[in-house]
């Protein structure tokens, strides 16, 4: 027959129950606590989230977390995508490489980098970067971001690179063409003012000329004049007068059409 447990060892037994009771409700308060730091930070991260239960020994990865910022990057409600498989919600995911990274990741348990990629189907399009590992419970979480603005801003920069070299290359031909024409006017400047100067000198030349031609001429008329007829010089003289004047006509005409 089994002994009565004495009074103290009743007291003692109830005090050890007690303080477990204590320890219990110590042990599910700070889960609860962790719970609510875990919700806070899945909520009010600025990266999206979304948390994944794998089906059929992965050949599917249901939906079993997304928080606010995906909501915001996917353009879809919260209570559209739980339960969901994410085949059905992303179609685009197997061409988009990270429903490989989902089945490996849940397989081995090495978490992965999935680099900036173009995700696209009917829905949406958009750049995304997936960080992916596996809990300790098995789920599978995606944490990753919206690199949209920041592609359009790069290719908005590679374009503006592409029109600034393009300007500069037409504005260096327009420079060089017009150098080229600058330097054609100039050797024609140059070669008018050398006519220019010959013509100054041509038409201070003529005019010296017809002045001697002037004195030369007046001198063999004169001496025609005083010659007597039966003289034979006297048609020399003849003939020096008439080229004189033939020559005074030529230098007039030249000086005439440099005063033009």
């Amino acid at each position: 027959m089994a002994r009565k447990p004495s009074y103290e060892e009743l007291i003692r037994r109830l005090k050890e129950l007690e303080k477990a009771s204590r320890d219990h409700s110590r042990i599910e308060e700070a889960l609860r606590e962790s719970e609510a730091r875990y919700r806070g930070i899945f909520e009010n991260a600025k990266s999206g989230i979304a948390v994944y239960r794998a089906v059929n020994h992965g050949e599917d990865f249901v939906f079993v977390g997304f928080n606010k910022a995906a909501e915001k990057i996917d353009k879809i409600k919260r209570e559209k995508v739980i339960g969901r498989s994410v085949l059905d919600v992303f179609p685009g995911v197997k061409e988009f490489g990270l429903f490989d990274v989902f089945q490996r990741v849940w397989a081995t348990g090495e978490p992965e980098h999935h680099p900036i990629r173009r995700y696209k189907d009917r829905r949406i399009v958009g750049w995304r970067e997936n960080f992916v590992f596996r809990m300790p419970s098995g789920e599978v979480v995606a944490v990753y971001s919206d690199e949209t603005k920041t592609k359009r801003a790069e290719h908005a920069l590679r374009t503006a690179h592409r029109r600034l070299y393009r300007l500069s290359h037409d504005l260096e031909k327009k420079v060089q063409e017009r150098t080229a024409e600058l330097e054609e006017k100039t050797e024609k400047l140059v070669e008018a003012e050398k006519l220019a100067a010959l013509g100054r000198m041509a038409n201070r030349v003529a005019h010296e000329s017809r002045n001697s031609l002037t004195v030369i001429g007046g001198f063999a008329r004169r001496l025609y004049e005083k010659t007597p007829e039966d003289d034979p010089d006297k048609t020399y003289l003849k003939t020096i007068f008439k080229e004189v004047q033939a020559l005074e006509n030529k230098v007039s005409e030249i000086i005439k059409l440099k005063d033009l």
